[in-house]
């Protein structure tokens, strides 16, 4: 059951990654009228909540899962990132920003409409919000871990925690109805209904939501459900955060948990997904190059009188195609640690 819950998670991986990719790189009109990319994040924290259940290890000190966690996240980070990172430093001139970015520390207030060093996006990586979230739940799994490593208490310390201060962040200061992209400051990532993901991905897996019948025939309802509750969405409610609960959030649980108990999915298209998903993060991450590259491209393209939808869409397709290959190999230099074999290689060598 193990192996079959972790080879569907990286279809899903791989589905959730191709979901931010194709919203980012998408003609803005398409990408206005359906959010895939937040349809993409709500999988990847459902993830994050589900696979830190199923992977927990009692043996595991809360100083080795937070340096394992780091391990995993911010050398990529900071490489694919770099970037981005010097250009806004080029652009805003400002250390504050640098740091903030290289350390992924949030902000205490961000204001995009005042642009506040001359730059309207509170991480140089568009993509990168969502690591802040997810060290705010590593955070607190940790401090669980440490005052009594097992895994229940771990479970329902780290829920009720992040409940309670979801709820006082919100009785405090009110909800300010963004998505999570919009202003990264510690109160939007503590009153974010999109942490309910994490919480949603835990309980998944710790209270035994997974062991849904096999091949259920509900599984072909989850299209119809998805529509449905996107429509419902979309329909007069202002708040973006409860339409994202309702059109991406809840959608992303029921299907990721019944990707969990499926059969292995085989096939071609199945196949390439579980190659995307294997290399899903330096994808998420990589992409966002082009996606700032992408308003460039096409600022200097209507200078010159070639910003036709034809033109457009041959760049962006010419830019996820980039983006899927080039992710790809990164990800063995890099989150594989290709790279260092081939220093430490010919150090010997040299030696």
């Amino acid at each position: 059951m193990i192996r079959k819950e972790i080879y569907n998670l990286q279809i899903v991986r791989g589905l959730a990654a191709l979901c931010v990719v194709l919203e980012h790189l998408s003609p803005r009109a398409v990408a206005h009228f359906f959010s895939a990319g937040q349809v993409g994040v709500s999988m990847f924290f459902f993830l994050s909540g589900y696979i830190m259940m199923h992977t927990f290890r009692e043996d595991q000190s809360a100083g080795a899962f937070i340096k394992n966690r780091i391990k995993r996240i911010y050398p990529a980070y900071l490489i694919l990132s770099l970037p981005l990172i010097l250009y806004t430093l080029h652009k805003t001139g400002s250390l504050t920003y640098l740091l903030h970015n290289l350390f992924l520390i949030p902000w205490t207030e961000w204001d995009r409409e005042a642009l506040p060093y001359n730059w309207s996006e509170s991480m140089a990586n568009p993509a990168a919000w969502t690591l802040v979230y997810e060290f705010y739940f590593y955070l607190l799994l940790c401090v669980g871990k440490t005052l009594l490593n097992k895994k229940a208490f771990v479970f329902s310390f780290t829920t009720v925690t992040m409940l309670a201060i979801l709820v006082a962040t919100n009785m405090t200061w009110g909800n300010d109805g963004y998505l999570g992209w919009h202003g990264v400051t510690f109160k939007s990532v503590a009153g974010n209904l999109a942490l309910l993901s994490f919480i949603a991905g835990m309980c998944g897996r710790q209270l035994g939501f997974h062991h849904v019948k096999k091949n259920s025939a509900v599984f072909l309802l989850i299209p119809v459900a998805m529509l449905l509750l996107w429509l419902m969405a979309r329909q007069g409610i202002t708040n973006l955060q409860i339409r994202d609960l309702l059109g991406s959030c809840l959608p992303s649980w029921t299907f990721v948990l019944l990707m969990a108990n499926m059969a292995d999915f085989k096939g071609f298209a199945f196949d390439k997904l579980h190659a995307i998903g294997m290399y899903s993060y330096s994808l998420y991450l990589f992409h966002a190059n082009f996606y700032t590259a992408k308003w460039i491209v096409f600022n200097n393209l209507a200078r010159v009188g070639l910003d036709s939808a034809l033109i457009k869409v041959a760049v962006l397709l010419l830019f996820i195609g980039l983006s899927l290959f080039i992710s790809k190999h990164l990800y063995h230099l890099i989150e594989r640690g290709g790279a260092w074999k081939m220093l430490r290689g010919r150090s010997v060598r040299a030696g």
